[in-house]
C-alpha cells in the first residue's frame, strides 16, 4: 500500500476468487428468495372430519399396568390418628 499523489494504492490479492464467491453467494441468494415466494404462495389443504366417535366410558377399570404401584382399599382409606 502506498499513496501516490492524491491517490491512495492498495495491492489485492485473490480478487477472482473474491469474485467467483461473491457470483456464488448472489446466486445462493437468488435460490433463497425464489424459495421463499414459493412458500409464500404455499396452499394447505386440511379437512377435519366430523365422523361421530363413541367417547371411552369413564366408569371402566383402567388395564392393569404392572408398572404402576396399586394401592390397596387400607392404603387409600387409612386414617392416620392425630393428624
Amino acid at each position: 500500500m502506498y499513496v501516490n499523489k492524491d491517490k491512495l494504492m492498495v495491492e489485492v490479492q485473490n480478487l477472482p476468487t473474491f469474485s467467483e464467491l461473491l457470483a456464488r453467494a448472489k446466486e445462493e441468494a437468488r435460490q433463497l428468495n425464489q424459495t421463499i415466494d414459493e412458500l409464500s404462495r404455499f396452499e394447505l389443504d386440511i379437512q377435519f372430519s366430523t365422523k361421530a366417535v363413541k367417547p371411552e366410558d369413564p366408569w371402566q377399570p383402567m388395564p392393569f399396568d404392572p408398572s404402576v404401584p396399586q394401592l390397596g382399599a387400607k392404603d387409600r382409606f387409612e386414617v392416620k390418628e392425630g393428624g
